[in-house]
């Protein structure tokens, strides 16, 4: 069992403009995983 473990995360965000409609969301996070093993140090 890990001590943290993410796994296929995803994110989007809209760049705040004047015309909303003119915005699309930019995606930043495509599916991001990742584990640490047990008993390991984060730091963050």
């Amino acid at each position: 069992m890990s001590l943290l473990q993410v796994k296929d995360v995803t994110h989007h965000y809209t760049a705040r403009k004047l015309f909303k409609w003119k915005a699309p969301s930019k995606q930043v996070l495509s599916n991001v995983s990742f584990s640490i093993e047990e008993g390991a140090c984060l730091g963050m």
